[in-house]
């Protein structure tokens, strides 16, 4: 049912109207707020962890990782990851300084 819809509309069959791309278009705005949003919470609530454990130092504050997280989503989310929870971060072996 929807890959035939899918595929009328992509053959030029189903026109949709002005209002219909509006629709869809604050549907996407609002799917792209919700999942930015729950991202900048769930790396504030990790931030704070990683800022009350003794041993591990944080690149920048919870409230900056939140704030930076909040308006750039996912990519923003992924670069916190790999400096704080990855094999790549600050615990890798490459950089920990021998002495």
């Amino acid at each position: 049912m929807i890959s035939a819809l899918l595929q009328s509309v992509a053959w030029g069959e189903v026109s949709l109207s002005g209002s219909d791309m509006e629709g869809i278009a604050f549907l996407f705005l609002v799917v792209i707020v919700v999942v930015h949003v729950g991202f900048a919470i769930a790396v504030h609530g990790d931030a704070r962890e990683v800022r009350d454990d003794a041993e591990r130092r944080l690149f920048a504050s919870p409230l900056l990782w939140s704030l930076a997280t909040l308006l750039g989503g996912v990519m923003t989310a992924a670069i916190y990851w790999v400096i704080h929870r990855s094999p790549l971060g600050h615990d890798a072996p490459l950089n920990r300084v021998r002495g």
